[in-house]
């Protein structure tokens, strides 16, 4: 966090304007996301090969992968993140991992909020109350 923001001082020092992303850049870079396991497995080539992970090499696996052209912003941005060191590469560690984290906490997986518990108990409620029956 601390690299972050000093990358953000730094931008802001230099005059940089601060640049929003949009929604299909949003859309865009999800899309990517949801191929994260062939991501995985192209990364991982280029460490064993000793090729470094850097801005070109994520747009070339983002279009091999997942055939979306990531916006050199949207690259931007996912360096500024993910680079813990400042080293302008990336490593698995620094990428897959925390995006794997993200998955495990996505709405993948439903959640139970107690509102169908609720709703079956009301309805055995008045089920029971309609046949004349007592709690």
């Amino acid at each position: 966090i601390i690299n972050m923001a000093k990358q953000w001082y730094q931008r802001r020092v230099r005059g940089e304007e601060s640049v929003g992303i949009t929604f299909e850049q949003f859309m865009t870079f999800n899309h990517f996301l949801d191929h994260l396991d062939d991501v995985e497995i192209l990364v991982s080539v280029y460490f064993a090969a000793g090729m470094k992970f850097n801005k070109a090499s994520l747009k070339k696996v983002a279009h091999v992968v997942a055939d979306v052209e990531l916006d050199p912003h949207i690259i931007d941005v996912v360096f500024t993140i993910f680079d813990d060191n400042g080293d302008e590469l990336l490593s698995s560690r620094e990428f897959i991992s925390v995006l794997k984290e993200r998955a495990h906490r996505g709405l993948e997986k439903p959640s139970d909020t107690g509102f169908v518990r609720l709703i079956t108990a009301l309805g055995a409620c008045i089920k029971s109350y309609v046949k004349g029956e007592e709690l």
